[in-house]
């Protein structure tokens, strides 16, 4: 995304056709309250958070009766219908079936000290000097509903260790070998720094700033997961003070927005080795958080602001000869967009992000390394596009079905024919 500016004044004026309501989630087994539980309205496709009291807020128009409301919390997920006309506050009862419990004791750590322990040993557990991955990468968006934009490349992937860093960072190069896209639609300036952005998610190779950055574990809370049947540990983390999620933002931290988000997710970490095996995050925009006040345009026209949905991120490592190499990284985020001068929101887009990572190696010639490119332009970059080079070795979507998918995309022509013109 071009970078973002905050904005120190500007207000808006809500319609007055709006109707606020408040609820309270409950467990219906024992009537505790469920709190910093994930919320999504299916009507205003928008989505809030309970907080710490079970409580959440939102807003419709007047004139709809029935809201439907998808819940999400570990280890529970719900739907529910709100009719509005039995009052503006009502208590939901979440139906959560129980579960049997194990315990979790392991040396007497708590699970905030296997985090710590798990991020001291991280350069102990995965690779001590750069190497090369063959890779496959799948990116695509959803613009107001409707799938676009989609793009795949075959390659390689480079990670290069910078030792004299401040945590060994790693920059990341892509060298193309095939590659294809459907017709591309470019959406106003909200073009991202996309596989940079994308490599910039794994915070084992980029600590700071990340979800285990060490400077930040005071405002997370940790416990051990005791509903999961994995040989492995497993932790379960919350952030209320701010997100990790920079949903495409390149400045996310130095303009001050972390705020904007709260986070919660998993740790899967080996109980041999200690190191991280998967990764998840949940970020979903903080309930009330004011954007008049904090409202953010969209360089350099400022014809726009940018406002956070909601972000995922998933991440799995595999053990090599004894070091912990990327397996695959998965990141979507959704954000709004609004005209400046109106306030009317224009743009609703999730942008998709899928790569998948063969057997590293540590050996390339010198032609594949001078193809390596740090800032792969893969939207604009000129191919040719052969339908055998795509008849194996395609990993499958992780984040919708394909059919979904192609079906949007082949609205106007097959793929296949889409494939073939834009590489012209």
């Amino acid at each position: 995304m071009k970078f973002l500016i905050p904005a120190v004044f500007l207000f808006f004026i809500q319609s007055l056709s709006a109707q606020t309501l408040n609820a309270t989630l409950k467990n219906n087994r024992d009537s505790s309250v469920v709190a910093f539980a994930a919320i999504q309205i299916n009507e205003t496709n928008s989505f809030t958070t309970s907080d710490e009291n079970g409580e959440f807020n939102f807003t419709v128009p007047e004139e709809i009766a029935n809201i439907h409301l998808n819940i999400s919390y570990v280890g529970c997920h719900d739907s529910i219908l709100y009719q509005t006309a039995k009052g503006n506050h009502q208590i939901i009862y979440l139906q959560c079936d129980p579960t049997l419990l194990k315990d979790a004791v392991i040396e007497g750590l708590t699970a905030k000290d296997l985090v710590k322990k798990a991020i001291a040993l991280i350069p102990n557990n995965y690779p001590d000097s750069s190497y090369v991955s063959a890779a496959f990468i799948r990116q695509y968006e959803n613009v107001n509903g409707s799938f676009i934009n989609l793009i795949e490349a075959k390659g390689w992937l480079l990670f290069t260790l910078n030792h004299r860093a401040k945590n060994n960072n790693w920059t990341e190069a892509f060298a193309t070998e095939n590659l294809r896209r459907s017709k591309y639609r470019e959406i106003e300036n909200f073009n991202e720094d996309d596989f940079s952005d994308v490599m910039f998610q794994n915070p084992v190779y980029h600590l700071q700033h990340s979800l285990l950055d060490l400077d930040g574990l005071k405002y997370f809370t940790y416990r051990y997961d005791t509903t999961s049947t994995d040989d492995n540990y497993t932790v379960l983390f919350q952030c209320n003070a701010f997100t990790t999620e920079n949903h495409g933002v390149s400045n996310y931290t130095s303009i001050g927005l972390q705020e904007e988000g709260i986070e919660s997710g998993k740790l899967i970490i080996d109980k041999h080795t200690f190191a991280f095996i998967r990764i998840e995050r949940n970020a979903v925009i903080r309930n009330g958080f004011n954007y008049p006040k904090f409202n953010n345009f969209i360089l350099p026209d400022k014809l726009y602001t940018a406002e956070f949905v909601e972000g995922n991120l998933t991440i799995n490592y595999q053990q090599i000869n004894g070091k912990w190499y990327l397996l695959n990284i998965m990141h979507n985020y959704t954000n709004n967009y609004f005209k400046t001068q109106t306030h009317e929101k224009t743009y609703s887009i999730t942008k998709c992000f899928e790569y998948f990572l063969a057997t590293p190696t540590r050996y390339i010639n010198k032609d594949l390394f001078d193809k390596f490119n740090y800032n792969p332009e893969l939207n604009t970059a000129s191919y040719n596009y052969n339908a055998d080079d795509w008849s194996i070795n395609v990993p499958p979507y992780f984040f919708y079905p394909y059919k979904e998918v192609w079906k949007d995309l082949e609205k106007s022509m097959s793929l296949e024919e889409q494939f073939i013109l834009n590489g012209k």
